[in-house]
């Protein structure tokens, strides 16, 4: 808008003072004479460019403005609100209905069931809710909480299963603070120090595609390994991996290699926490080909509380360990592949060995850019030790096997909704069941 007013005033002051290239009058003037009319123009011009601007800011200033109004803040987008605290709430509901399944009483006679030894027809709801609450403190500092409360025992309660169908149960509808914790980064953000109420399984055994079961598998065999016993709850007298009270350790020297150990009080109780302890490490690759990325992660584990201690005559004083990897590639825009695989030493547990496999399939093959379908397959086997000392052998170790396959239909940036079907294949090693199958649902909403 600036040069506009000069050019309007260049041809005017022009035109109006006989500017003409071939006059004969100025061919009569000395070159002198035309250098001196030619500074004179543009010094008008240039007096006249400046008034012009003068009167152009004055007429903007006096035009009336509209008035400016603040955009409001999203209702959901809570960060927009509270500036550097974050806040996401989170909601999980699942539904799940056994469509074919009978069973011989091998291992425990369950009062739900009928008569006939099959599943009661049956259709099982469970909700979980939490709050996620995290803030920065300082540069390098990261404060965080978790609460979380549910209802609903689900399929489970009466399924004989090491699996089990939907690892997302929480039947406690009181909230309850189940994570806090405080970070620190050193050496440029590459060495990781953390503290507190802690879970392990969000550091340890993670696979990109097998790993969350409010969004991926619901399954707790493709969750986690199914045979890691990093904690025991004596209230329930289960093994679990409860959140504890530990602190890890986290190092990246360079992108593709990590370092991480984790220390915890193995039962979870705060009490004797040195007697209880459990101690994860773990190693990780993680490459980047041709834009593919991939984490392939190796890691072990050791714990003083000892399953045997409970099943027979045992020293107090054994240690019990195992081995595990968690294995995920992407294959292109389309496809990612994953792995796992975990040891528990059969001298102390009842699991030995187990393993899972799967594929996930990218929604933008079809057009569908967040939605995901996949499908998993895995094997777990009783250990030798468990048969001989709880059983009284005379087993064949079939295993149980477990397979699961999920539909993640988006919404939107807030919603979810997963029909998924899971099967189940000598539940507990007993090879008199049948075939169990499961239908349900999930439907995941944060915000």
């Amino acid at each position: 808008m600036r040069n506009l007013p000069a050019r309007i005033v260049i041809v005017a002051v022009l035109t109006a003072g006989g500017w003409h290239h071939a006059c004969p009058a100025d061919e009569a003037l000395s070159a002198e004479a035309r250098l001196a009319r030619l500074e004179a123009l543009v010094t008008t011009l240039q007096d006249e460019n400046t008034r012009l601007n003068r009167e152009m800011e004055t007429l903007r200033k006096a035009e009336p403005q509209a008035e400016i109004q603040p955009q409001s803040a999203n209702p959901l987008d809570v960060k927009t609100q509270l500036g550097d605290v974050h806040i996401g709430v989170g909601a999980t509901t699942v539904v799940q209905g056994i469509v074919t399944g009978r069973r011989d009483n091998t291992y425990r006679n369950d009062p739900d069931r009928d008569g006939d030894n099959e599943y009661s027809d049956r259709a099982d709801a469970t909700m979980t809710y939490d709050l996620e609450i995290q803030a920065p403190v300082g540069n390098r500092g990261l404060a965080y909480s978790l609460i979380e409360a549910g209802h609903g025992s689900g399929l489970d309660a009466s399924l004989d299963t090491w699996t089990g169908s939907n690892g997302d149960i929480d039947d406690d509808a009181d909230l309850r603070l189940t994570e806090l914790w405080y970070q620190h980064t050193f050496l440029d953000d590459s060495l990781m120090v953390r503290m507190g109420l802690l879970d392990p399984t969000n550091t340890f055994d993670t696979n990109a595609f097998a790993n969350d079961e409010t969004t991926q598998f619901l399954s707790n065999g493709f969750i986690n390994a199914t045979n890691m016993y990093w904690g025991y709850d004596d209230d329930a007298d289960t093994w679990t991996c409860d959140n504890a009270f530990g602190m890890e350790i986290e190092w990246r020297p360079v992108d593709l290699v990590s370092f991480s150990l984790g220390g915890y009080d193995g039962d979870a109780d705060f009490d004797d926490v040195a007697r209880d302890a459990l101690g994860i490490a773990e190693v990780g690759l993680h490459p980047v080909l041709a834009g593919l990325r991939g984490n392939y992660r190796f890691g072990g584990w050791a714990s003083n509380e000892v399953a045997l201690e409970r099943w027979a005559d045992a020293e107090d004083d054994r240690t019990g360990w195992g081995l595990y990897a968690s294995l995920d590639q992407e294959l292109g825009r389309y496809l990612g592949v994953w792995a796992r695989y975990s040891y528990a030493a059969e001298d102390y547990y009842m699991l030995q060995h187990a393993w899972s496999a799967g594929v996930s399939v990218f929604g933008r093959l079809w057009g569908r850019d967040h939605d995901e379908f996949a499908v998993g397959f895995g094997h777990t086997y009783l250990s030798d030790e468990y048969e001989q000392a709880v059983l009284g052998g005379g087993f064949e170790n079939h295993g149980e096997m477990h397979a699961e396959a999920y539909y993640r239909l988006h919404i939107n940036d807030h919603v979810s909704v997963s029909p998924d079907v899971q099967m189940i294949w000598n539940a507990r090693n007993n090879d008199k069941a049948d075939r169990i199958t499961i239908v349900g649902a999930r439907a995941q909403v944060d915000f």
